[in-house]
């Protein structure tokens, strides 16, 4: 079962949270407390989501090129 991110979602503006889902849409809730009562375990996947910057805030010749992983894989626990 794929429950997606609407599932008890929440969004983060901020230290300011509010239950939601993404671009105004509301959270789903209700449905893990349901499976949770069936005796699924429930778990969150981190999306990594880095926090939006106004590009025209940054100076980007003083940054320093932070290059990812030579070797790309699919998830952050594979061998």
């Amino acid at each position: 079962l794929t429950t997606g991110t609407f599932m008890n979602g929440r969004i983060w503006v901020g230290r300011h949270s509010v239950p939601a889902g993404r671009a105004g849409e509301q959270a789903t809730t209700g449905i893990t407390e349901e499976l949770l009562g069936l005796g699924f375990e429930t778990a969150r996947l981190k999306t990594g989501t880095p926090p939006r910057v106004d590009r025209r805030s940054i100076d980007f010749s003083r940054l320093e090129e932070q290059p990812g992983d030579a070797r790309l894989r699919h998830f952050s626990f594979d061998p």
